[in-house]
């Protein structure tokens, strides 16, 4: 019983870490190793500079050896600090983001990707920009132009986008995934990254926006999986159809 209890924990954080965007663990790898291949050159030089000024050549030798214990040491210590950052970040989205999706009705809130990306309002025309503005400023919103930094959770049931603000997070979009929503690729992309356009339904039905992010396949990821999701949307609302005469 103590061993089930004890394993449990583990098995939270390792699905947490599964979560991360593949991306971003590579990212904290390379972090990693860079760190460590910067601070073995740093002695080396350091060591090295001392044994040509003291025309002791047994130090460079130590310095080259050295640099060996080095790399591992710092690497590990990078990796050993961001891990968890990366899983409290997570872990903090995770929560928030079902929290709101249970708020607003979400039918499935079962979590299957998060990522960082940039959210960006698209609007039809310049009096439908302007009403958005001046709503924003009686919400007290300050970033009103361009893109913004979010986190985009992807759920079984609907889509929930966050932002990071003083205090918390806040909610910036949400939509439940029914035959309704529409999630398509965005091709004009000005910042260079993969991005798609989201009309979705509910609290923000016409409301468009466009969600970029910097990990492209993370990105394909939640395209991918949206359409499969809006799929099967349709394909049991069509189910609900046929059965409604015949009850």
């Amino acid at each position: 019983m103590a061993t089930a209890k004890s394993a449990r924990p583990s098995l939270v954080i390792e699905d947490i870490w599964n979560s991360v965007a593949l991306e971003e663990r590579v990212e904290l790898i390379a972090r990693s190793q860079a760190s460590g291949i910067m601070a073995a050159t740093v002695s080396l030089f350091l060591v090295g500079t001392i044994s040509y000024g003291l025309d002791e050549i047994y130090l460079l030798i130590v310095a080259f050896a050295s640099s060996f214990f080095v790399f591992p040491l710092f690497s590990s210590q990078t990796w050993r600090t961001g891990k968890p950052s990366l899983i409290l970040a997570y872990l903090a989205v995770r929560t928030v983001s079902r929290r709101y999706a249970h708020a607003f009705d979400i039918p499935n809130i079962d979590i299957i990707l998060i990522y960082k990306g940039m959210m960006e309002e698209m609007f039809q025309s310049k009096e439908e920009e302007e009403i958005f503005k001046q709503k924003q400023t009686v919400d007290f919103e300050t970033n009103l132009e361009g893109a913004r930094s979010v986190w985009v959770v992807l759920m079984r049931g609907g889509v929930v986008v966050l932002s990071e603000k003083r205090g918390g997070a806040k909610l910036e979009y949400v939509t439940p995934i029914t035959k309704d929503v529409s999630i398509v690729p965005y091709e004009d992309d000005d910042y260079g990254r993969a991005s798609c356009l989201i009309d979705g339904v509910g609290i923000h039905k016409g409301r468009k926006i466009r969600l970029s992010s910097k990990y492209p396949g993370a990105q394909y990821v939640f395209l991918k999986q949206s359409e499969h999701l809006i799929k099967d949307a349709i394909r049991v609302q069509e189910n609900i159809d046929k059965l409604k005469p015949t009850i």
